[in-house]
C-alpha cells in the first residue's frame, strides 16, 4: 500500500484549498462591511456546509466512528520516534476497521451497501484523512484555539492574510503559541492582548457567556433540541442547553391539556414554527451566541437546519 505514503501531501493539499475558501469568503464578507464576529461565524456555518456535510464519512458517519477515534488518538498507540504513527495507524488500525466494515456490508446487504461495495481502501483512506482535517479546522473556526481565532480576527480586520498559514489549519494545537501569534500581531502593527486571550478559556468567562441572553423564541429552539430531536444530540448537550435557556415565562402548559398550548406547539415544532425569512435569523443569533461553547453537535446540527432552510428558499 504504498499509495499511504502519500497522506502528508493529501492534507497538505486539502488543507490549501481550504485556505483559499476560508480568505476567499473572508474578503467577500469584508466587501460586503460585515463585522468580524459575524463573518466568522458565518464562515463556520458554510464551511460545515460545503466541506464537513458534503463528505461520504459524515453521510455514514455511524459506521466510521471508530476508525475516526483511532486516528485522533494514533500519536499515542506508536512511538512517533521510531515510525510515522499516522502511516502506521493508516496502515494496521484504520485498515482493519475498514475491512470489516466492507465485510459486514458485503454480508448483510445493509442500507447503502452499495456505496460501501464500490469504495476502495485508497479511495476511503483519502476521504477519512480530509474529513479528520474537515473536523479541525471547523473546530478551529468555532474558537477552540482563542489566540487562533484573535488572529483570524486580525486578518479580517486588516483585509491582509499574507501571514495565513496552512500551518495553522493542519497543526496540532500546541504548536499555535500565543507567542506564535503574537509576533504576527507584532509584524502586523498591532497590539496582541494576552489578557483577552486569557479571560476568554477561564472559568469566569465561560459562566459568563452562558448567560448570554436568548430571547423567547432562542429559547424555544433550545428545547426543541434538548427535547424532540431523539437521540441526535448527547444527554450531556442537552443539560448543557437547558442551563443555557435559564428561566422561561410562558406557564400556559399549566392550564388546560398541554399538548394544546401555544407554547407546547411551538416547541414541538421547532424551526418549522417559523417562516423561511426568520429561520436563517434565529439560527444565525443563537450560532453566534454559542459560538466559543462547547456544543458540537448542537452547532453541527444548527447549520444543518441552516442549510436546509437555504435550501428550500
Amino acid at each position: 500500500m504504498d499509495y499511504l505514503k502519500e497522506h502528508k501531501n493529501i492534507i497538505k493539499k486539502e488543507a490549501n484549498y481550504i485556505k483559499k475558501f476560508i480568505i476567499t469568503f473572508l474578503q467577500n464578507e469584508n466587501e460586503k462591511g460585515r463585522n468580524t464576529d459575524k463573518a466568522i461565524s458565518d464562515l463556520a456555518s458554510f464551511f460545515y456546509k460545503e466541506y464537513l456535510s458534503n463528505s461520504l464519512i459524515e453521510k455514514h458517519k455511524f459506521y466510521f466512528d471508530g476508525i475516526i477515534n483511532d486516528l485522533r488518538i494514533h500519536k499515542y498507540n506508536y512511538d512517533s520516534k521510531k515510525v510515522d504513527s499516522l502511516l502506521k495507524t493508516l496502515e494496521n488500525e484504520v485498515y482493519k476497521s475498514f475491512m470489516e466494515i466492507k465485510e459486514t456490508f458485503s454480508k448483510s446487504k445493509l442500507e447503502d451497501y452499495e456505496v460501501f461495495e464500490k469504495l476502495t481502501y485508497e479511495s476511503f483512506f483519502s476521504e477519512i484523512l480530509k474529513y479528520t482535517l474537515y473536523q479541525k479546522v471547523q473546530a478551529r473556526l468555532e474558537n477552540s484555539i482563542p489566540q487562533l481565532t484573535e488572529g483570524i480576527k486580525l486578518f479580517y480586520e486588516l483585509n491582509d492574510y499574507n501571514d495565513f498559514s496552512t500551518t495553522f489549519l493542519i497543526d496540532e494545537s500546541e504548536k499555535i503559541t500565543e507567542l506564535r501569534i503574537s509576533n504576527i500581531f507584532k509584524k502586523l502593527g498591532r497590539k496582541f492582548d494576552l489578557k483577552k486571550i486569557r479571560n476568554n478559556t477561564n472559568e469566569k468567562s465561560i459562566i459568563d457567556k452562558i448567560k448570554s441572553t436568548f430571547d423567547e423564541n432562542e429559547k424555544i429552539l433550545l428545547l426543541n433540541l434538548a427535547f424532540f430531536q431523539g437521540d441526535k444530540i448527547e444527554k450531556t448537550e442537552k443539560l448543557k442547553l437547558i442551563l443555557l435557556i435559564g428561566e422561561l415565562t410562558d406557564y400556559s402548559l399549566f392550564e388546560g391539556l398541554a399538548k394544546n398550548s401555544t407554547f407546547y406547539k411551538k416547541v414541538s415544532a421547532g424551526i418549522d414554527h417559523y417562516g423561511k425569512k426568520n429561520q436563517e435569523v434565529y439560527l444565525d443569533s443563537i450560532l453566534l451566541k454559542i459560538e466559543t461553547l462547547e456544543l458540537k453537535i448542537t452547532k453541527g446540527f444548527l447549520r444543518k437546519l441552516k442549510s436546509n432552510s437555504i435550501d428550500t428558499k
